[in-house]
């Protein structure tokens, strides 16, 4: 059972273990509910909401990040993760800077989250955690998450994507539907996309999928490129952007466009879409990022 945390929010130490990818098991690096040791004994209050808590506490493998870590890490549990038995990620407050490459059928990609086809939760501190990821320079495509397990997701994390000069619509897709082999199925929840490139080029969607976005504001410098195809089956909810998405089929509901972002990403006027609506919605009282973070 890991002993890299003591209880009461004591500090991680799991530096040693990343960029370890294929060394440790699951029983090395995730708690485990069956041991007597949960996060349910943690003091997560200063940077989850209750219903964050309570989404912790629902699963029975849970493993920790800390900026210490290093993104890297974050990948080093992803490969220690069961294939049949749900994890949750959780990652606290802090700067992540790095992506994970993948090879499609036919491109290799640059994201900054992936399931490799298992059951995984990433849970972020809302408002508290930046994931910080640049398109590789042999990787022609950059999505937000690549999740091709139905019951893996994103909760609560602020996403700073820098296309690295990609300028067509495919390359630049926040969310890309298939990995060319498995549709991309899972749920972004709560997060705020932002593309940080000067020549903010973005679209919404490459591929058709069946994956979600939903409560999630785009934070963008200029309207978005067109979809280069449409994903009929995925689904964008109570989703808000500050400038306007560009045109395609793929669903966007109760979801708006135009709208004033506020500092702390609250959207002037609207409280039922974007990243403090929903069961996961941010806390202002928590929150510690800006839109100039």
């Amino acid at each position: 059972m890991p002993k890299r945390y003591g209880l009461l929010g004591a500090s991680p130490t799991n530096t040693a273990f990343a960029g370890q990818a294929g060394i440790y098991s699951v029983d090395d690096l995730f708690y485990n509910k069956k041991d007597g040791v949960h996060p349910k004994y943690y003091d997560l209050t200063s940077y989850f909401p209750s219903a964050y808590r309570t989404l912790i506490d629902s699963f029975d493998l849970v493993a920790f990040v800390s900026s210490s870590d290093g993104a890297s890490y974050i990948e080093t549990l992803v490969d220690a993760a069961s294939s049949s038995t749900a994890s949750a990620i959780v990652i606290l407050p802090g700067t992540y800077s790095g992506g994970i490459n993948f090879v499609t059928a036919t491109v290799n990609t640059t994201t900054a989250f992936l399931d490799k086809g298992k059951p995984i939760s990433y849970i972020c501190a809302p408002g508290q955690t930046i994931i910080e990821f640049t398109r590789g320079a042999t990787e022609r495509d950059l999505c937000i998450a690549m999740l091709t397990n139905s019951s893996s997701a994103v909760y609560g994390a602020y996403l700073k994507r820098n296309n690295n000069g990609q300028t067509a619509n495919y390359g630049n897709a926040w969310m890309r539907a298939s990995d060319g082999t498995n549709s991309n199925v899972g749920t972004v929840s709560n997060c705020v996309f932002r593309e940080v490139n000067a020549n903010g080029n973005w679209a919404r969607n490459y591929f058709a999928g069946g994956y979600t976005v939903q409560y999630t504001t785009l934070y963008v410098s200029q309207n978005g490129q067109n979809d280069y195809n449409s994903a009929t089956g995925a689904s964008w909810d109570y989703v808000v952007c500050n400038y306007q998405k560009g045109t395609g089929t793929t669903p966007w509901t109760n979801s708006y466009e135009n709208q004033t972002i506020e500092s702390d990403f609250q959207v002037t006027g609207l409280s039922t879409a974007g990243v403090y609506a929903g069961t996961y919605a941010w806390d202002a009282n928590l929150t510690t990022i800006s839109t100039s973070s």
